[in-house]
C-alpha cells in the first residue's frame, strides 16, 4: 500500500485559516504552500503538485535522503571497512569538498559506524575545510572555513560555533579577498592565527619568468580579540623564491610556497609547512626571521634514518617534543604517502624517524591529508584525495577505517558534547490504517541522546506518552500500532543519556482522517512562499 508522508508544523498564531489555504480553487498561495512543505519533508502523495519530485525513502548510513532533513539528500557518506576497536574517545570530524565529488558542501560529525551525528550544509560553490574542535580556556568550540576556491586555496572566512551550534564569531583577513582554508587556530589569549594567499605583481625574470609576472604570496596574521593585527609575516620577505620546487620558467601566476599548515611551537614560535618547498620552516613569533629550515633546497637538518618528505601537509609539535607531519611523498620512488613522527634535535639539527604509517609503499595521496595524534596514543589519518580515513594504533594496527564518498581536506577525532539550539524534528508517515503510523525523529547535532519519548493524542491538548524508542542513527524510525482511531497529533522528545533537559519536537498531525479535520479547522498554518 502506498504510504503517505506528512510533516506537521502546527502554528497557532499565524494568519491564514486552513480551509482557505487548502481550498479547491487552485489559488497560487496554496500551491506555493504545498510545494514548499513537500520540499521540507513531504505531504500525502495525492497532494503533490505535478512538477514536484517524488518522495524518496531513507537510504541508511549517511547522505539521506532523510524525512526529517530532506535538505541533506546528497551529503558525503562513510562506509566502515575496518570496524572500530580500541579507538580513542570522541567523534570523527570531516568537511565534504563539493568541488571534488558529486555532492554537497558540508561539515559533518560521524560516529564510529559512519552514521552522521551532525550535518551543516553550506553553499556548494564554497569550499568547506578544516572542520574541527578547538578549546579556548577550557571552553570547546567548533571551527571551519568556507571560501571561494580560485585554485588550490580559497578567499573566505573562518567561523566559530558554540556547543549549541550557534555562530559566535567570524574571522578573516582584510586584504580584499579574505583568508585561506589551510589553517585557522584559536589561542587561549583570545587571539587567532590566520593565513591568506595574495596575488602580487612580481618581476620573475631573475627566475626565468616574465617581468610582469604574478607571485602568489603568503600572508600570515595573528589578530587579537578585536581583530587588530598584532603580528604579520609575509613569505616573500623571508623565503627565497628560487628555493621553490616548482618550475618558475613556465608557471604564472606562481604558487611558489603554498603554505598549508601552521603550528604554535612549545616555545611560542611558529612552525610552517610549505608544500612547494617540501620544507618545514620555524619562524620567530617576535621578529618573523627564520630560525631553521628542515627539508627542501634549504634543508639544515640531517635525517638520520629517513629519506625526508615531499609536498607534505599538517605540521604539529607533540608534548614529547617530537613533530608529526603527513608526507604526501610525490617524489618518492614509487610515489607513496605516510604519516611520520620525527624526534628533532634543534641544536644538532638532526631528525630521527621514530614512527610512521604505513611502513610500506601501499598508500598514496598526492594532495591534502593530515595526521592527528590522539589522547590514547592512536593517530587519526585523513588521506585527502584517496577518499578514506584511518585511525591506527602506535603498533600499526588499524583501529578504524572508513571509505568516504568524497574528499575531506583533513579528518579529526575529538570528544564532543552538544545540545543544539534548534529543536528536534519529527515526521509522521501514515497509510489507510487509522491505528498505525510511523514516526521519524532526529535532533541534528545532539550527543548523548539515548532514545525518544513519543506522544500522541486526539487533540493538541491531550497528548500522552505512547512509546519510548531507542535512538538508532541520525534519523530514528519508530513504528506505532494499536493507536486509537481518532489519534490525530504526535510529538517526540529526546531522552538525554545523562539526564539533561531536552525540548519537544514540532507537532505532527494526520490529514487523512475526517475526525482530525475538526481539530485542524480551529488551527492556523503558515503560507510558505518559494
Amino acid at each position: 500500500m502506498k504510504k503517505k508522508l506528512l510533516v506537521g508544523f502546527v502554528l497557532l498564531m499565524l494568519v491564514v485559516p486552513i480551509k482557505g489555504t487548502f481550498g479547491q480553487d487552485g489559488d497560487r498561495s496554496a500551491s506555493q504552500y504545498w510545494d514548499a512543505l513537500i520540499r521540507q519533508g513531504g505531504l500525502p502523495a495525492q497532494s503533490q503538485p505535478a512538477d514536484t519530485p517524488p518522495l524518496n525513502s531513507p537510504t541508511g548510513i549517511g547522505g539521506g535522503p532523510y524525512y526529517t532533513h530532506p535538505e541533506f539528500t546528497n551529503v558525503m557518506t562513510a562506509t566502515v571497512t575496518t570496524p572500530a576497536q580500541n579507538t580513542a574517545e570522541g567523534y570523527i570530524f570531516v568537511a565534504a569538498i563539493s568541488q571534488f565529488y558529486d555532492g554537497s558542501a558540508a561539515s559533518i560529525i560521524l560516529d564510529d559506524t559512519g552514521e552522521p551525528v551532525y550535518i551543516k550544509r553550506e553553499l556548494d560553490y564554497l569550499l568547506v575545510a578544516d572542520f574541527k574542535k578547538q578549546t579556548v580556556n577550557g571552553t570547546d568550540y567548533l571551527t571551519y572555513h568556507a571560501g571561494i576556491p580560485p585554485g588550490g586555496y580559497t578567499y573566505g572566512s573562518s567561523y566559530v560555533l558554540d556547543s549549541s551550534y550557534q555562530l559566535v564569531d567570524t574571522w578573516t583577513i582584510d586584504n580584499g579577498n579574505g583568508s585561506d582554508l589551510h589553517e585557522f587556530l584559536l589561542l587561549d589569549n583570545g587571539h587567532a592565527i590566520l593565513m591568506a594567499y595574495v596575488h602580487t605583481p612580481f618581476d620573475l625574470t631573475p627566475y626565468g619568468g616574465p617581468a610582469n609576472g604574478t607571485l602568489i604570496d603568503i600572508v600570515l596574521q595573528e589578530q587579537d580579540a578585536d581583530k587588530n593585527v598584532v603580528f604579520e609575516w609575509i613569505a616573500s620577505e623571508h623565503m627565497p623564491i628560487d628555493d621553490s620546487q616548482l618550475d618558475l620558467n613556465t608557471t604564472n601566476p606562481i604558487d611558489y610556497l603554498h603554505t598549508n599548515g601552521i603550528a604554535v611551537d612549545n616555545d611560542g614560535n611558529w612552525l610552517l609547512s610549505n608544500r612547494s618547498f617540501s620544507e618545514i620552516t620555524k619562524i620567530s613569533r617576535q621578529t618573523g626571521e627564520i630560525i631553521w629550515r628542515m627539508g627542501g633546497k634549504g634543508n639544515q637538518f640531517t635525517f638520520t634514518n629517513d629519506i625526508g618528505f615531499f609536498n607534505q601537509h599538517n605540521i604539529n609539535r607533540l608534548e614529547n617534543g617530537n613533530i608529526t607531519l603527513f608526507d604526501n611523498g610525490t617524489a618518492h620512488n614509487p610515489p607513496h604517502s605516510r604519516a611520520i613522527e620525527y624526534a628533532i634535535d634543534e641544536v644538532a639539527k638532526t631528525a630521527t624517524r621514530v614512527w610512521m604509517y604505513p611502513d610500506d609503499t601501499s598508500e598514496y595521496s598526492s594532495i591534502m591529508s593530515n595526521i592527528q595524534r590522539l589522547t590514547n596514543g592512536n593517530s587519526m589519518i585523513g588521506w585527502g584525495n584517496t577518499l578514506k580515513l584511518t585511525e591506527v594504533q602506535s603498533d600499526g594496527t588499524v583501529a578504524l577505517e572508513m571509505l568516504l564518498s568524497g574528499s575531506t581536506y583533513r579528518a579529526f577525532r575529538f570528544p564532543w558534547s552538544a545540545i543544539p539550539a534548534e529543536a528536534p524534528r519529527a515526521v509522521v508517515q501514515y497509510d489507510a490504517d487509522p491505528t498505525a503510523v510511523t514516526i521519524y525523529a532526529s535532533w541534528n547535532g545532539a550527543t548523548d541522546i539515548s532514545s525518544y519519548d513519543v506522544f500522541a493524542g486526539p487533540t493538541m491538548g491531550s497528548l500522552a506518552m505512547v512509546d519510548n524508542a531507542a535512538r538508532s542513527g541520525f534519523e530514528t524510525e519508530i513504528p506505532l500500532t494499536g493507536l486509537a482511531a481518532d489519534t490525530c497529533f504526535f510529538q517526540v522528545k529526546p531522552v538525554h543519556g545523562q539526564g539533561g533537559p531536552t525540548p519537544y519536537s514540532n507537532l505532527m498531525y494526520r490529514l487523512d482522517l475526517p475526525v482530525c479535520w475538526d481539530q485542524l479547522s480551529h488551527s492556523y498554518l503558515p503560507v510558505i512562499v518559494k
